[in-house]
């Protein structure tokens, strides 16, 4: 019987040649599975590929994690419930995972990062002294919650240690450290130790604004209409606005503290070459992302709360002057919890690090660049062309 062969792209100083035979009832359902779209769609056939899937040996972890590289988000779905049943069965057979294999693909970055952190949560059973050897190694990893671990794991090590020695250590957590709470924890202690940290630069955000006049949105129509700041680049007439604190900006204080609005912000980022980056957004609001002119993220729901690195849109600044547009959208609810009306926003590499890059802004009708992440000089609101 004819077999296919799928190499895995292993990473760097794993076993040579190490490789999963597929068999080809498995490979057809792994495209199967792969190929199921939103609200079902191609998924006939995905109970019977499932099936197949859930029933395949250990040896073919590999293959079968592999495939999430290429899945939809419910094709994902099928194979994480896949493989939690080919888990629970080869635990009733007393049959053993393959932990290097495993190893290999927790460690290749190429590979899915929901697919990564399983491969790694699989070892914590089957090889407990490999998963926690791994932990240190995922410090500066792409994948959220591999490099969470990481932090988790150098802050532990760093509170027993006093002086210089917890400085550096805390240190060397923050560089990795993405997450609000751990960001926290870093900072009151080196506060604690006499060594304050900013987080607003830490965090990158970007703390100068220009606001546009509010458009409407009565019944939400406003998120889909294309208002003129889409389509053309006069900003004559925009306030001023700086991020509080948490580099938060307000629209209901820079705009109007009023219902069914949209409301425009615009930064200008100077890059020194071409810049491979990420626009991180948060806000409890409706927004699109446009880069430059170009729409590169957009969610419309309201109110669904709010944290760091809640919408992310991978783009490239091209060298010298790049124009960084927030569409935020209020609805019209008129309850308590649905009052804030505003964003935070900042600039990062793919791993969520701050990026070296600077601000143009306008200040005594000049422009003036400053790094960004840094407060610039204090100016009262003003209309910008007045």
């Amino acid at each position: 019987m004819r077999r296919f062969l799928l190499t895995l792209a292993l990473g760097a100083g794993t076993a040579a040649g190490l490789r999963a035979e597929v068999p080809p009832p498995l490979d057809t359902a792994l495209r199967t599975l792969n190929a199921v779209g939103p609200e079902g769609r191609d998924s006939e056939s995905a109970p019977a590929a499932w099936k197949v899937v859930s029933k395949s040996k250990p040896e073919h972890l590999g293959a079968i994690l592999a495939a999430f590289d290429a899945a939809t988000p419910v094709g994902a779905n099928y194979l994480r419930s896949a493989v939690d049943a080919l888990v629970e069965k080869a635990k009733a057979d007393k049959a053993k995972l393959p932990v290097e294999e495993l190893v290999a693909f927790a460690k290749e970055t190429k590979h899915n990062g929901t697919a990564r952190k399983l491969a790694h949560g699989l070892l914590e059973d089957a090889d407990p002294a490999t998963y926690k050897s791994l932990i240190p190694t995922f410090l500066n990893d792409p994948q959220p919650d591999l490099r969470r671990l990481a932090v988790e794991s150098a802050l532990a090590e760093a509170k027993p240690l006093k002086g210089d020695s917890a400085i550096a250590a805390y240190k060397a957590a923050l560089k990795a450290a993405r997450d609000e709470d751990q960001v926290g924890e870093i900072a009151k202690a080196l506060k604690d130790l006499g060594t304050p940290i900013d987080l607003t630069k830490h965090f990158n955000f970007i703390t100068e604004w220009h606001i546009s006049p509010p458009f409407d949105n009565k019944d939400e129509a406003g998120f889909a209409k294309v208002y003129d700041p889409e389509s053309k680049a006069d900003r004559t007439g925009w306030t001023y606005a700086r991020a509080a604190a948490g580099g938060t900006v307000d629209l209901n204080k820079a705009v109007a503290k009023k219902k069914e609005l949209v409301a425009y912000a615009s930064a200008t980022i100077v890059v020194e070459a071409d810049l491979d980056c990420e626009v991180r957004a948060s806000t409890q609001n409706a927004i699109k992302i446009f880069v430059n002119g170009k729409e590169v993220y957009f969610r419309e729901e309201y109110h669904h709360g709010q944290y760091l690195d809640q919408h992310n849109a991978k783009v490239t600044l091209k060298k010298g002057k790049n124009e960084i547009l927030l569409k935020i959208c209020q609805n019209a609810l008129a309850q308590s919890w649905s009052e804030p009306w505003g964003f935070v926003c900042q600039l990062s590499d793919r791993t969520g690090a701050a990026v070296a890059v600077k601000q143009s802004i306008a200040k005594d009708g000049k422009d003036q660049l400053v790094d960004l992440g840094a407060i610039a000089p204090a100016s009262e609101p003003k209309k910008e062309g007045k």
